[in-house]
């Protein structure tokens, strides 16, 4: 059985869990990076059940649709933008701490910063996963974005 001729199969849990996690629920996000992925054989059909296999790749238009929200930044907002990248989520005041207010709000006037409220504390998190799976990917390949 073939939808637009790729084969209807299971996807592996972990597989949909990741792709849910990266995509941040959205759509849109979720079918460009299943394109993607199917493009570069990370998300393969093995054994009847699809998985993946390597990293999820995200195509270029999507990555330069997350990459315009990041332009223009300075070095303080990118540091911010880093951190959040790496810790996955910091308490407002530490973020603060390490990147100034300044840049904080700069990231927060932008939408890239999410706040969560955490019993008496903020925490801040990027506003969406393929921020953070971008910016980790450029730090890995260049120590910066």
């Amino acid at each position: 059985n073939t939808s637009g001729g790729v084969p209807v199969a299971p996807v592996e849990s972990s597989t949909v869990r990741r792709l849910l996690d990266v995509s941040g629920g959205n759509a849109l996000y979720l079918r460009e990076l299943v394109l993607g992925s199917m493009r570069s054989d990370a998300l393969l059909l093995e054994e009847g059940v699809w998985r993946l296999t390597a990293d999820i790749v995200a195509p270029p238009r999507l990555l330069e649709l997350v990459e315009s929200r990041l332009e223009g930044l300075d070095e303080a907002g990118r540091r911010a933008v880093q951190y959040l990248a790496v810790a996955d989520t910091l308490g407002i005041s530490q973020l603060v701490a390490l990147a100034g207010a300044p840049a904080v709000e700069a990231i927060e006037e932008r939408g890239l910063l999410q706040l969560l409220p955490e019993g008496n504390r903020q925490q801040a998190r990027l506003a969406h996963p393929l921020y953070g799976e971008l910016v980790r990917r450029r730090m890995y390949r260049s120590g910066f974005f």
